[in-house]
């Protein structure tokens, strides 16, 4: 088998980047293909889910499977490479009018086993860019087929393995068409420039990120001790401990004074009386005509 250039758009890397434009969900997304390309390294500490690696482990076996069951008469070509500049398919398999892009399935309630073909936009997406260049390059393709085994529960009691696909008709190339036209405005606009895209929020666009930024100097810094300063710190706490201690004590005095005048003002001076008030409902003792570093009291 070919070796695979990150440089090269293939089936995978253009269903991430249609999809990501037609709003579709899939595994990977656009960043992810600029990052292979520009050698930003991936986070690979997330376990890669068993059953994913089975699939990939069947596809030879749904290949034999086809082939047994719909190939009678054809010769099956197996991983043929096609390329076009920076264009490649590498494809599972070819046999006579048919591309063969064998898949498994992870879901429980799932679309491949009702009767109407209700396939991914991701693998309509992958199964087009292969047809479009295997047809290029001189096949003659009539449909592409994805011969399916499934894991899910609600295959029991069936066969698990299935069949859905898309004829390649002239509504398919058109639609084949678009695809290319897509991924060429991303192609120019992002590989060419080495501008990423977009962030999607996925470990490769964080991780590229940190290594822009660099190192980030911690939030608070270490101040060397002095004795000077360290006095200062000593002084602080004992006025703050005596200011509480105050507070308590006034507190309690304005509490003894508030219930013998009641509502009433009781002035000391000419001038000078204090009064309880009220704010949002709660009563305090309030201090007026003193001095106005102590006019108020609670």
């Amino acid at each position: 088998m070919s070796d695979r250039s990150p440089w090269e758009i293939g089936g995978t890397a253009a269903a991430a980047i249609i999809t990501a434009h037609d709003g579709e969900p899939y595994y990977s997304s656009p960043w992810d293909v600029w990052a292979a390309a520009h050698g930003v390294e991936r986070d690979e500490s997330a376990p890669v889910p068993a059953l994913f690696t089975t699939g990939l482990t069947l596809e030879p076996v749904l290949l034999d499977w086809w082939m047994r069951e719909h190939g009678a008469g054809l010769t099956l070509e197996r991983s043929p490479v096609i390329r076009r500049g920076w264009q490649v398919g590498h494809l599972d398999g070819i046999a006579g009018p048919f591309v063969l892009d064998p898949k498994t399935c992870l879901q429980d309630g799932i679309w491949y086993l009702d009767e109407e073909e209700d396939i991914p936009a991701g693998y309509c997406v992958q199964g087009s860019w292969y047809a479009r260049l295997a047809e290029l390059d001189g096949h003659r393709i009539e449909r592409v087929e994805f011969p399916i085994w499934s894991h899910s529960r609600a295959a029991r009691g069936q066969s698990p393995y299935m069949l859905r696909g898309f004829n390649w008709n002239n509504a398919a190339r058109e639609e084949a068409r678009r695809h290319l036209a897509i991924v060429e405005e991303w192609y120019a606009a992002h590989m060419l420039t080495g501008l990423p895209p977009a962030f999607d929020g996925g470990r490769s666009a964080a991780r590229w990120l940190a290594l822009q930024i660099g190192p980030v100097s911690p939030r608070r810094l270490r101040a060397d001790p002095d004795g000077y300063i360290l006095g200062k710190v000593a002084e602080w706490r004992t006025a703050k401990r005596a200011a509480a201690a105050a507070k308590s004590e006034a507190d309690a005095l304005g509490q003894e004074i508030m219930q013998t005048i009641g509502d009433r003002r009781l002035f000391v001076g000419s001038r000078s009386f204090v009064q309880v008030q009220y704010q949002r409902g709660s009563p305090f003792l309030a201090a007026h005509g003193f001095d106005k570093s102590d006019n108020t009291e609670e």
